[in-house]
């Protein structure tokens, strides 16, 4: 019986999951690599010839997304499906053909497999980061409005204690020696936020990368696998999405690809960006008594990078948040009911919910809404915010 060459091999593997995805038209594979960022060029022709073993990808990039895309719809239809290391069957069948392409001798500058094997710029450049993505792309909540009324623009930030020790790893990272921190703290803290200042330190050659596309454990999966190019910042928001809970059973193989890319000087420098909530930090991190233990990888990963990052302002910071509240005070002079906390740090789902419930005093007073709860959520952002 004739022996499988690695292309028969590749494509065998990409015939199955095309099938258990679907089997999606050449078209809207097409169409779906147009939508990526940034776009992945696929020609018509290319995903019918892989398929059908004519010819071996050469674009590293294009081969990631198609397994990828491919991968989500296959776990649409049966969600304990595995991931499937595809990088060394495709290099292995790329070396293969390119090896008996017309029999022409090798090339002895660099062996192909090689030259791709180099890990691709992920993310985008610092220098090219626009404030304005912050609170979209890079998921920085908004916590007030600025003077001008516009919401969602970000205020100045006041640097608190946590900054100092987050910017000491940032530095570390920025002299060539790769770093994790992981921010925990509850919601509108400011972890998002902390992490966005620190990778303004960074220079203008690194890159920020945040993976989601097409879902968060998968991009980063897939991109561990591939490597990840030095002077990159992995931005995981909401870690639990990537070796936590939210990551399902895919969360201790992903965890063992940071522990493996940071412990690796070769590969770096990188940086790695996290934040968590207290609770699901603690579901990650603690040992359990009895039963399986769910994340032993995580756990490893994580000893010792947390900073917690408090719920309110303490004394030290309060002469600061003072002068960048300054237009919200002025307010509170007139008798307008505005608080440097609450126009600082509170969430703004919660704001617009309780704005109408502001305005009752100028409704007569048979048209009122009942203020009950008002007495109990107006003070409560507030006294927690301040730290009393």
């Amino acid at each position: 019986m004739e022996r499988q060459t690695a292309a028969q091999a590749f494509a065998a593997v990409l015939v199955d999951l095309h099938r258990k995805a679907g089997r999606p038209t050449l078209d809207a594979l097409v169409h779906q690599g147009q939508k990526q960022v940034p776009p992945v060029s696929l020609r018509k022709s290319s995903p019918g010839d892989w398929l059908t073993g004519k010819s071996v990808p050469s674009n590293r990039a294009a081969v990631g997304f198609l397994f990828a895309h491919l991968m989500v719809l296959a776990r649409r239809a049966d969600p304990s499906l595995p991931v499937i290391s595809w990088v060394k069957l495709w290099e292995e069948a790329w070396a293969e053909r390119q090896a008996l392409r017309g029999g022409r001798p090798s090339r002895p500058r660099v062996a192909p497999a090689e030259s791709l094997a180099a890990p691709v710029g992920r993310g985008k450049l610092l220098a090219a980061l626009r404030l304005a993505d912050a609170c979209t792309e890079w998921e920085v909540r908004p916590s007030g409005e600025a003077a001008s009324g516009t919401p969602g623009v970000l205020p100045l930030y006041v640097r608190r204690t946590h900054d100092a020790v987050v910017r000491q790893v940032v530095a570390q990272a920025e002299g060539g020696s790769s770093g994790m921190v992981v921010l925990v703290g509850g919601s509108s803290s400011g972890k998002t936020r902390a992490c966005w200042e620190a990778v303004q330190e960074l220079p203008a050659g690194w890159r920020l990368w945040h993976p989601l596309d097409p879902t968060p454990v998968m991009a980063l999966a897939a991109v561990l696998e591939e490597g990840i190019a030095p002077h990159t910042a992995i931005w995981l928001n909401e870690l639990r999405r990537y070796v936590g809970e939210g990551a399902g059973r895919e969360a201790e193989p992903v965890a063992a690809g940071p522990r493996a890319l940071l412990q690796d000087p070769e590969r770096g420098p990188v940086l790695v960006l996290a934040t968590v909530w207290p609770e699901h930090w603690t579901a990650m991190t603690d040992r359990p008594f009895i039963g399986a233990d769910p994340y032993p990888q995580a756990r490893e990963l994580l000893a010792g990078r947390a900073i917690h990052v408090p719920s309110s302002f303490d004394e030290a910071v309060w002469g600061d948040v003072r002068a960048v509240s300054a237009p919200a005070m002025t307010g509170a002079s007139t008798g307008r009911r505005h608080d440097p906390c609450w126009k600082l740090r509170l969430p703004p789902a919660l704001r617009r919910r309780m704005r109408p419930w502001s305005r009752t005093r100028k409704t007569p007073v048979s048209r009122r809404k009942p203020t009950s709860g008002l007495c109990v959520l107006w003070p409560a952002p507030t006294h927690s915010r301040c730290g009393t």
